[in-house]
C-alpha cells in the first residue's frame, strides 16, 4: 500500500529511470506516459573481479562442506523460491537418473544450495530440500536457507568443484548473480528460461553450459537434456572454463557504472517531468 501511494507521487517529477529489466521500464512508461524511452536505462548489477580477489584471502568456509574430501561439490548461492521450483525439480530429476544410470560418475556428487531465503535466522523456508526428499536423493542435496555474507558466498563459489544455477519461470528474470558466478572461474551449469538475459550472457561469454526451457515444458524431457551436458561436465572435472573475458567486460561493474553515468548526462539538464497522476 505504501508503494501504491508513493510510486505515482514519485513519478510526477522523474527525469530518469534505472531498472534491472526492460519489462519494468515498459510497465512504468505505460502507467506514466510522459516518461520518455530515452530517459530509461536497463542496468543489471555489475560484477568486479576484485571482490573475488578479496574473498580468496579468506579461510575456506567448512560449515557447509569440506573441499577436497573426495566428493564432487556443486554449489549455488542465492535466492530460491516458488518461481524456481520447476528448475529445481529438473535438477533433482537429473541427479536421481544420473545416480541410477551412471552411479560411478554421480555417487560422489553433493549439491549445496546456500542462502536460499530472505528470512533471517531459522525462519527461512527450504525450496529444493523437499523436492530432493521426494526424489529420494536427500543424501546428495543440502539446503541452508539462511543468508550468508557476500564474501562468504564468493568464497563458497571458489571452493566448489562446479557451480549449478537454477533459473526462474519468469521470462523477464534477470539474474545479476550470474556475473559473480562467472568470475569464480569454476565449471558452470545453468537451467534457465529461454527468454532470460542469462542465456545471452552465458552464450556470449562461453562461461558455462546452459539448458533452456519454455514456459510450458516437460520435466522429463528437460531432465534428459540436462543430463546430456551434466555427465560430460562431471567426467571432465577438474577444469577451468575458457571464458571470453572480452565479452564479459560488457557486464562488469566498470561498464555498468559508465552506462549509469551516461544516463545521468542525458537527464541532468532535462526539464523536470510535469506529468499529472490521475
Amino acid at each position: 500500500r505504501i508503494h501504491e501511494a508513493l510510486e505515482p507521487w514519485t513519478m510526477r517529477r522523474v527525469n530518469g529511470l534505472v531498472a534491472v529489466s526492460e519489462r519494468y521500464n515498459q510497465v512504468l512508461r505505460r502507467r506514466y506516459p510522459w516518461i520518455k524511452a530515452q530517459a530509461c536505462a536497463v542496468l543489471p548489477f555489475g560484477a568486479d573481479a576484485l571482490d573475488h580477489e578479496i574473498a580468496s584471502r579468506a579461510a575456506a568456509s567448512t560449515e557447509f562442506f569440506q573441499p577436497n574430501d573426495g566428493c564432487i561439490h556443486g554449489v549455488y548461492t542465492g535466492r530460491l523460491g516458488p518461481d524456481m521450483v520447476f528448475s529445481c525439480k529438473v535438477i533433482c530429476g537429473a541427479l536421481k537418473e544420473g545416480l541410477e544410470r551412471w552411479p560411478n560418475a554421480f555417487s560422489k556428487v553433493r549439491l549445496h544450495f546456500i542462502g536460499t531465503d530472505y528470512a533471517s535466522g531459522n525462519a527461512g523456508r527450504a525450496t529444493i530440500l523437499p523436492l530432493a526428499a521426494e526424489a529420494g536423493i536427500s543424501r546428495q542435496v543440502g539446503e541452508h536457507p539462511g543468508r550468508v555474507p557476500y564474501f562468504t558466498a564468493l568464497r563458497l563459489q571458489q571452493d566448489a568443484d562446479f557451480l549449478l544455477v537454477p533459473g526462474s519461470m519468469d521470462p523477464a528474470y534477470t539474474a545479476s548473480k550470474i556475473y559473480p558466478f562467472i568470475l569464480a572461474r569454476r565449471p558452470l551449469l545453468a537451467v534457465f528460461h529461454e527468454a532470460s538475459s542469462v542465456v545471452k550472457v552465458l552464450n556470449a561469454t562461453q562461461a558455462g553450459e546452459i539448458v533452456t526451457f519454455r514456459s510450458q515444458e516437460d520435466v522429463h524431457e528437460l531432465t534428459r537434456r540436462l543430463l546430456a551436458v551434466w555427465l560430460p561436465l562431471i567426467q571432465k572435472l577438474p577444469f577451468t572454463p575458457r571464458v571470453n573475458w572480452q565479452s564479459f567486460e560488457a557486464y562488469s561493474a566498470r561498464e555498468m557504472t559508465r552506462r549509469q553515468c551516461e544516463l545521468f548526462h542525458r537527464v541532468v539538464d532535462a526539464k523536470p517531468c510535469t506529468g499529472h497522476v490521475r
